[in-house]
Formats: structure tokens, sequence, C-alpha cells
């Protein structure tokens, strides 16, 4: 876990990319509980999906702006997404 923070505090654009996504996923998860009553399992599988793909649209949004697609944003995203679905899990139940 030590290396996973040395890493992101490397660059605050991947802290953001991480937080994010941790915040997409527990907003995402909770709104999939209340409006369409799933399970705690399928709406954190909901919110994760929910922010990889934010994740994937912003990348595709930069590249068609002249910028560089960054690998290294995608996985600060998959790993927030996977921080906000243990977030969501202990939180929400």
């Amino acid at each position: 876990m030590r290396k996973l923070f040395e890493w992101l505090a490397k660059d605050v654009d991947k802290v953001l990319h991480f937080v994010v996504c941790v915040f997409f996923v527990l907003i995402a998860t909770r709104l999939d509980m209340v409006v369409f009553h799933h399970n705690i399992w399928l709406a954190v599988m909901i919110g994760a999906l929910v922010a990889v793909i934010a994740g994937i649209v912003k990348e595709t949004w930069d590249f068609c702006d002249g910028e560089q697609f960054d690998m290294k944003d995608l996985l600060a995203d998959g790993t927030g997404a996977f921080a906000g679905m243990i977030l969501a899990v202990i939180l929400m139940t």
C-alpha cells in the first residue's frame, strides 16, 4: 500500500484521477442502491464500471483535444475504482 501512495504522490494529476474515481464509485453505488434497489454487490460493480468508463472518456477527450492518451491516468482510475469499491462495501453494508 505504501508503494501505491508513493506512486500517486509523484504526480498530482494521478491523485486527482484516483480521488475522483473513488467518489464516482461511492456516488454511483449509492444512487444505484436507492434508485434501482440493487444489492451492494451489484451496485458496487456498476459504480466501478461508471468510474472506469468516465476515466476512459476523459482520456479519449484529451486525446481528441491534441493531448497524449495517458495509460498511467487509466491505472490511477482503476486503482481509485477498486479503492472505491472497498470503501463502498465497508460504508454501505
